[in-house]
């Protein structure tokens, strides 16, 4: 691992103008899509949120997921893979401890 991996600022350099925004919920599960970038805010009612840019759309991920788009995105050679389209993702369902359903997403080569 390299020591830029400290280095603050974009690692991908998408416009975020004009994306449609979905839900987890609304995307089919099964299927794989592709990671175009991983980015951050901090602007949510519950902290810091991780979300991927697929295309034109935008999908928040849910909570659980932030420390693994961290890890990923300190990571040069996952960086390089993302933008050389090589990384997607599956979206999954998995009921919790309620018997609610909920959404989550498997990363997938591509």
């Amino acid at each position: 691992m390299s020591i830029t991996r400290f280095n603050k600022g974009k690692k991908f350099d998408v416009d975020l103008a004009g994306k449609n925004t979905l839900k987890l919920s609304e995307i089919i599960e099964g299927e794989k899509y592709p990671v175009n970038a991983i980015m951050f805010t901090e602007k949510g009612k519950f902290g810091k949120s991780a979300f991927l840019v697929s295309g034109d759309t935008i999908i928040y991920l849910p909570k659980h997921k932030v420390r693994d788009c961290e890890e990923i995105v300190a990571d040069e050679v996952l960086v390089e893979d993302i933008k050389a389209g090589r990384v997607g993702f599956i979206p999954v369902t998995y009921e919790d401890e309620t018997g609610a359903t909920r959404y989550s997403i498997d990363w997938c080569d591509l």
